[in-house]
């Protein structure tokens, strides 16, 4: 059974390693060059799969050795070994992907709303903010919202409707 996995994890290395080859060949043709020396390898997989792999530091690719990472970063999403996303996600992330992208969701359609509704969601940004920066319950919220670069509510909501009557 272990003699069949490793075999077929050869394979699949010499494939990508084939790819890896002619990808290469593709940028030469092309004037283009590609620096091996800033590339790892990433193996993925359930956990079994892993501890078949676990043994190994590099792989060989085009003559080149790849060391291999517990986890890389692809187009700012970090992807790891079991694609759990677990060092992606960080609480600066889920606050701007669960709260604000709801603040920020027809932000014009708040414009000229009653003090009342904008005194509610910024409550709801600064507390997001003290819980990204860990800070403590009575932290002063504007050097927090400084430190994380978001504009307070209401000055975000008359950015948007400036910038969507006057593009230019």
């Amino acid at each position: 059974m272990y003699l069949k996995r490793w075999r077929k994890i050869r394979a699949e290395a010499a494939k990508h390693a084939m790819e890896y080859e002619q990808e290469q060949e593709w940028y030469m043709q092309n004037g283009l060059q590609l620096n091996p020396d800033k590339f790892e390898a990433l193996f993925t997989g359930t956990a079994t799969q892993l501890r078949a792999v676990s043994s190994l530091t590099s792989v060989s690719v085009a003559d080149v050795d790849l060391p291999v990472a517990d986890s890389m970063r692809v187009l700012s999403v970090t992807l790891d070994r079991r694609l759990t996303f677990d060092n992606h996600t960080s609480a600066q992330t889920l606050a701007c992907s669960l709260i604000l992208s709801r603040n920020d969701y027809c932000n014009p359609v708040l414009y000229g709303a009653p003090s009342g509704t904008i005194q509610k969601l910024q409550r709801v940004q600064n507390n997001a903010a003290r819980i990204v920066l860990q800070a403590p319950r009575r932290s002063d919220v504007n050097s927090l919202l400084q430190t994380l670069h978001w504009l307070p509510v209401a000055v975000f909501t008359q950015l948007t409707v400036t910038v969507t009557e006057n593009p230019n």
